[in-house]
């Protein structure tokens, strides 16, 4: 019985002794944004974002009285940027409408009401699924889950040790501000050449306009700033142009204009959407591109994009097509 003991009290012991190492090195790490995040380095990789930034948001949210909600290509919208409020960025990858209407809910479920919204409005919420991606807590309406139950499990050991070697699973990651900017490795955009470009299999869902019709009402006291962020012109050619959407995507874009304060549009092809030395991908631009962005949303520049809720949808057409046409005329005479 002594032997069987002192067998028990080891065993006991040794899995203390690895539950320990697990909390120490997942509470110094903080993958999950419960706290510091990484302080060891100072970089934090995007493996749930859904989860980490809402969880790092609820702590604090009396301090912000903005969100940002859009897909990964707002993930590199700098909130310290916008001025006059303190904005929380709260943008996730692949983030479609269906999935910020459900944030929206949560956040207001728990008291929260925003003077400011800015939401990102990409092109693919016509085209790609609206099944939602919720976490657990969201999809339930309870509280985020407890820092210590977390950092107990495998999965957030697993997240810790891949940010310690490194091993980020997408090419941007976040610094020790939460400030998201491209990985030190991402790598160099190289668009397809003019006689690959394809066009892309979408059916475009004019329907879903009322999706964004849902999302003003839950915050209907606030302030809505609408963008459509930039993607390179050779993805414009492909997905509007070749595929015969671009009159779809403008009627749909001045319909929805009518519930935003502001909506500009940064997809029509320009100058740098033209350059590929300010993107890694086409999809997602450099943090210099998006300071631009925000500086014509707040009404420091009016060089670049266009003001949805400005122009009539015939100068809106007309606009969008004269620069997919010069585009493309300067790939014809580089060739």
């Amino acid at each position: 019985m002594g032997l069987f003991r002192r067998y028990l009290l080891l065993l006991a012991a040794g899995a203390a002794a690895v539950a320990g190492g697990v909390l120490a090195v997942n509470v110094v790490v903080d993958p999950l944004w419960y706290w510091h995040g990484n302080i060891v380095t100072g970089e934090n990789f995007a493996f749930n974002e859904r989860f980490a930034k809402l969880n790092r948001f609820l702590r604090n949210a009396d301090r912000y009285d903005c969100i940002i909600l859009g897909s990964s290509r707002a993930t590199l919208f700098n909130e310290n940027k916008i001025s006059g409020y303190r904005c929380a960025n709260l943008s996730f990858a692949s983030g479609v409408v269906s999935e910020f209407i459900a944030t929206a809910r949560y956040l207001k479920a728990r008291g929260y009401s925003p003077k400011l919204v800015i939401v990102g409005v990409d092109a693919f919420n016509f085209w790609r699924s609206m099944e939602p991606e919720l976490t657990d807590f969201v999809e339930s309406g309870e509280p985020p889950p407890g820092w210590l139950p977390t950092y107990l499990t495998a999965s957030a050991l697993n997240f810790s040790l891949r940010t310690l070697y490194g091993k980020s699973p997408i090419a941007r990651a976040y610094d020790a501000n939460f400030i998201g900017q491209p990985d030190h490795d991402a790598p160099t955009y190289t668009p397809p050449a003019y006689d690959e470009m394809t066009a892309k299999p979408w059916k475009f869902d004019s329907s879903r306009q009322a999706l964004f019709f849902e999302l003003r009402k839950i915050f209907s006291g606030a302030r809505f700033i609408g963008y459509v962020p930039p993607i390179s012109a050779w993805q414009v050619v492909e997905e509007l142009h070749l595929t015969g959407h671009v009159d779809e995507y403008i009627d749909a874009m001045k319909t929805i204009s009518e519930r935003f304060d502001i909506l500009y549009d940064f997809s029509v092809p320009s100058k740098l959407t033209m350059r590929t030395e300010n993107t890694y991908d086409g999809s997602h631009y450099h943090p210099t591109v998006n300071v631009s962005v925000a500086d014509v949303l707040q009404g420091r520049k009016r060089n670049w994009g266009i003001d949805v809720r400005k122009v009539t949808a015939t100068e809106y057409i007309r606009i969008y097509n004269e620069a997919i046409d010069d585009f493309l005329q300067r790939l014809d005479a580089a060739k």
